[in-house]
C-alpha cells in the first residue's frame, strides 16, 4: 500500500500513461503528469493533508485531491484500477523500454496486439516492427538490445555522472569549432538523477556527423539532418540537436523545460498574441516575424517576465515570482567563502591535513578541515584527545598563510539514543561539531525521531549533516517524523547541512525550502574524502539554488570572523555555557 509521495506519484505517472494509450485528451494526460510531477516534490505527505491544504496547491484539483482520498483508503483508486483492467500487465512494462513511449506502445498494441515484452522481442526479431511508420530499422535494433540487455528507460543516472559526460562531449565539440554548445533538460536544471542528456549546437548536419564520429557514441538509435539520438558508452541516451544562431537561445529555453513550465510560456505568448517554440518567439500565428531567438534571457524579457534561472523551471511558483519580478537572486558558487566538512588522512581521507590545507587556501577565504569522531565500526574514528592535538595541527600549519583561516570541525556520531559521542564539557571544546547519523538506520519512526531531535536540539550540536540518509537509488530515507523534526529544529534554531556527495545531496531541495520557510540557516558542505572532491559543494550549491536560496540564507558566505561569531551566539542561545 503506497505511503509516500514517490510512492503516490508512481501512481500518477502510469495514469498519465495509460490515459494516452486510452486516447485521453492531452490536458487529462498533463494533469496527472503535473500532479505526479507536483506530489514527487512536496515536503508534507499527501496522505497527511486535508482537503483543503490538497486544494491549495497548484497541480492538484478536486478529482485528484478526491484520487488521494482514495488511495489513502484503499492504496489505490478506481479510475486508475478500471483503466488498468483494459490492458495487459505488460503494457507499461512495455512502456519503459529504450526507444518506445505510450504513444508507440499505442501503436504496437493496435497493430500487432503487443501486449509482452517477450512478444515486442519475437516481432521484432522477426523484423516486423522496423516496417511500422514512426519506427525504423534502428529503433527495432533499439528494441532488441534493450530487451536483451535488459535496458531500460526508467535508468536513472546521478547528476554527476550524466554531467561528467555531457561536458567531455562539449569539450569535443568545441575542439572542432564549435562555439555555441551547452547541455540542455534535467541535466540544465540540475536535477538529482537525469534520464537521458539533450545537447544543443549551433550548427548543420556536419556537427550531427561529427558528434556521431565522437568516441563517445556506442550506437546510434537515429540520424536526420537536425537531430540525433545515441546510447554513449555509459549507456545513457543522448539527444543531439542542431540549431541556427538566431534560434539557439529559444531553442535552449525549450529543451531545458520543464514541460510544464514551457507549457506556462506558451500559454502567456499566446495571451499576448504571440507564438513560442523551439526556434524562437514570433508575433502572431500570421506572421513570420521572429521577436527574439538567440538571447534566451530575451525570450523572457519580451513576454514580461523577469529571467528565471534553469534552476527553477519547474512550474512550483517561479512564474507568478517572475510576473512581478520578485525572482530572487540565487545563490552563486562566488559567493562561498568557506567549506566545513571534509575528511583527511586520519580517518577515512585520502590526503594529509597538510595537503588539504594548501589546496583549500588557493580556493576559500577560511574552512574547517574534520574527519569522523569515535565510535564508528567502519572507520577509526578520533577522540577527544586526538580531535584536540589534530587542531593544533591544522592551527600550525595554517600559519603560513597570513590571509588564510582555517580550523578544526568534526563529524560527531549520534549515538543510538540520541547522545553526541563526546561529553557537553568536551563538546564545548571542539571548534565546530557536525553531528552525523551513520548506525542504527532502522530503528523504528518514533526512536528515530526521538533519537534525531534530541541530537538537533543539542546547544552543541552546531550543524546536523546529511539528515535523511538517503543513498539515491540505493537507500530511502531514514523513517522519521519529518515535520516534528523540523518543528524541533525551528524551536532550538538549528542548522542542516547541504551535503554535495553525489548519491547523497542531502538535503533535498524540497527539505531546503521546508528548512528556509522556517527561517533556519543552511550550510553547504562537500564531504570531500580526497581533494577532487571538494568540487562537489557546487552540488550542494544546485540544490541550494533549486529550493531559491540566497547568500543570506547560508552560513559559508560570511566572513570567518561572522561564521565564528554564529556558532558561538547561536550556542548561547540553544542554551549552551
Amino acid at each position: 500500500m503506497p505511503k509516500t509521495n514517490r510512492e503516490i506519484s508512481s501512481i500518477f505517472e502510469q495514469m498519465s500513461v495509460l490515459c494516452e494509450l486510452n486516447g485521453d485528451n492531452i490536458f487529462k494526460i498533463r494533469a496527472y503528469q503535473k500532479a505526479a510531477n507536483v506530489i514527487a516534490n512536496l515536503e508534507k505527505n499527501v496522505l497527511e493533508m486535508k482537503e483543503e491544504e490538497l486544494l491549495s496547491i497548484r497541480g492538484i484539483g478536486k478529482g485528484i485531491a478526491s484520487h488521494i482520498k482514495e488511495i489513502k483508503s484503499n492504496g489505490t483508486f478506481e479510475e486508475f484500477e478500471e483503466l488498468k483492467s483494459k490492458y495487459p500487465p505488460g503494457i507499461l512494462e512495455i512502456v519503459n523500454l529504450r526507444g518506445l513511449g505510450a504513444r508507440r506502445v499505442k501503436v504496437l498494441y493496435e497493430k500487432f496486439h503487443i501486449d509482452s515484452v517477450n512478444k515486442l522481442l519475437e516481432f521484432a526479431k522477426k523484423g516486423k516492427i522496423k516496417e511500422i511508420d514512426g519506427f525504423g530499422e534502428k529503433i527495432e535494433k533499439s528494441i532488441i538490445e534493450s530487451i536483451e540487455k535488459k535496458i531500460d528507460m526508467p535508468k536513472r543516472f546521478l547528476f554527476h555522472t550524466a554531467k561528467r559526460m555531457a561536458l567531455e562531449i562539449i569539450d569535443y565539440m568545441k575542439n572542432l569549432g564549435y562555439e555555441n554548445i551547452e547541455y540542455a533538460g534535467s541535466l540544465r536544471r540540475c536535477k538529482e538523477t537525469v534520464g537521458d542528456i539533450d545537447i544543443l549546437c549551433v550548427g548543420n548536419q556536419k556537427a550531427i556527423k561529427d558528434f556521431i564520429k565522437s568516441p563517445f557514441v556506442k550506437m546510434v538509435l537515429s540520424e536526420g539532418e537536425l537531430k540525433a539520438s545515441v546510447i554513449l558508452n555509459g549507456e545513457i541516451q543522448c539527444d543531439f540537436r542542431v540549431f541556427k544562431k538566431d534560434e539557439y537561445g529559444a531553442a535552449l529555453c525549450y529543451f531545458t523545460g520543464s514541460k510544464q513550465h514551457n507549457i506556462r510560456l506558451r500559454e502567456i505568448a499566446n495571451k499576448n498574441n504571440f507564438i513560442l517554440n523551439e526556434y524562437g518567439l514570433f508575433k502572431n500565428y500570421g506572421s513570420k516575424e521572429k521577436i527574439a531567438g538567440w538571447d534566451e534571457k530575451e525570450i523572457y524579457e519580451k513576454l514580461g517576465l523577469q529571467y528565471i534561472p534553469p534552476e527553477l523551471r519547474e512550474d512550483s511558483g517561479e512564474i507568478e515570482l517572475a510576473i512581478k519580478y520578485k525572482i530572487p537572486k540565487l545563490v552563486d558558487i562566488s559567493d562561498i567563502k568557506g567549506d566545513i566538512h571534509c575528511h583527511t588522512s586520519y580517518t577515512d581521507g585520502a590526503n594529509s591535513v597538510e595537503e588539504v590545507i594548501d589546496f583549500l587556501a588557493k580556493r576559500y577565504e577560511w574552512s574547517f578541515v574534520g574527519d569522523h569522531s569515535v565510535p564508528l565500526n567502519f572507520v577509526k574514528g578520533l577522540d577527544f584527545k586526538k580531535y584536540i592535538s589534530s587542531r593544533k595541527e591544522v592551527s600550525d600549519i595554517s600559519r603560513k598563510y597570513s590571509n588564510k583561516q582555517f580550523d578544526r570541525s568534526i563529524e560527531t556520531e549520534i549515538l543510538k539514543d540520541g547522545n553526541l559521542a563526546f561529553k557537553d564539557e568536551e563538546l564545548k571544546e571542539i571548534s565546530l561539531v557536525i553531528g552525523a547519523v551513520h548506525t542504527s538506520l532502522r530503528l523504528n519512526k518514533d526512536e528515530q525521531t526521538r533519537r534525531v531531535i534530541r541530537a538537533l536540539t543539542n546547544p552543541y550540536c552546531d550543524v546536523v549533516a546529511h539528515l535523511t540518509q538517503r543513498i539515491i537509488m540505493e537507500r530511502e530515507e531514514m523513517d522519521m517524523d519529518y515535520e516534528a523534526v523540523f518543528d524541533a529544529a525551528y524551536k532550538s534554531n538549528a542548522v542542516f547541512e547541504i551535503n554535495g556527495q553525489p548519491d547523497r545531496l542531502d538535503l533535498k531541495d524540497v527539505n531546503i525550502k521546508k528548512a528556509k520557510s522556517l527561517g533556519l540557516k543552511l550550510v553547504l558542505s562537500s564531504d570531500a574524502h580526497s581533494l577532487e572532491q571538494f568540487d562537489y559543494i557546487s552540488y550542494a550549491l544546485n540544490n541550494a539554488r533549486r529550493a531559491g536560496l540566497c547568500k543570506d540564507d547560508l552560513l559559508n558566505c560570511l566572513s570567518y570572523k561572522d561564521f565564528k561569531n554564529f556558532i558561538k551566539e547561536n550556542r548561547k542561545k540553544r542554551g549552551g555555557l
